[in-house]
């Protein structure tokens, strides 16, 4: 974008397309100040006119088409997550735990939220099969919304870091018995996301490997030596 100055408009334009060497049917021109006489000399103005590169100018709208997409995608995704966490909370009700919600977009990827719960433990389940339940029913709650490849991590009393401590301790504690046997050992069936703990855990491990075996919701890890 180049603005240009001169006793006329078309004596404006003709000079801006001169100087950037382009021809009048790749160009768009705004006006941005007729030329005025002026009285006696004084109050004199020249024309003054804006010359945009067509394709500058295209770049320029579909970068603000992108913007308003990726705004309205954000406000779907805002709207989608807040009508889940109404959901949620009704089932939660009727299982008979008083719980307030709190809601953190960490990316436009990660929604994280987290419970203050009367009855943690039993919003928990036995080794966290209740709330994992509930984060797998989100995801399929988002999908029917439209909403697609938003991780959701629901979250109580802190229960996902101390888990995520007890599953670090359990893959280096079966490591150990692994390089000690030289036998590969089965851990109970566990979600990806815990999965994906345990492999991170030993994932630079010069003496053990891990993979993981079976189907979805019976999917285990082994650990077993290199």
């Amino acid at each position: 974008m180049t603005i240009f100055k001169s006793t006329s408009i078309e004596e404006a334009t003709k000079q801006g397309i001169e100087t950037l060497g382009l021809s009048r049917e790749n160009v768009e021109i705004n006006i941005v100040q007729n030329p005025t006489k002026g009285f006696l000399g004084l109050f004199k103005k020249p024309a003054i006119v804006e010359i945009i590169k067509k394709e500058q100018h295209n770049e320029k709208k579909v970068t603000e088409v992108n913007e308003k997409l990726i705004k309205s995608n954000r406000d779907k995704k805002e709207e989608s997550v807040s009508d889940l966490v109404e959901y949620l909370e009704s089932i939660i009700q009727e299982l008979g735990i008083n719980a307030k919600s709190e809601v953190k977009f960490i990316n436009n990827k990660h929604v994280y939220i987290n419970f203050r719960a009367d009855k943690e433990g039993l919003l928990i389940g036995k080794h966290g099969r209740t709330i994992n339940s509930l984060q797998d029913l989100s995801l399929i709650y988002l999908n029917n919304l439209g909403i697609n490849h938003l991780n959701i991590e629901l979250d109580t009393a802190n229960y996902r870091s101390k888990r995520k401590d007890v599953l670090e301790n359990l893959a280096r504690k079966t490591a150990r018995n692994v390089m000690a046997t030289g036998k590969p050992i089965y851990l109970d069936p566990m979600p990806s996301f815990e999965r994906k703990i345990i492999h991170s855990a030993l994932e630079n491990s010069e003496y053990v490997m891990t993979y993981s075996t079976g189907l979805e919701q019976r999917r285990s890890i082994i650990i077993a030596p290199k």
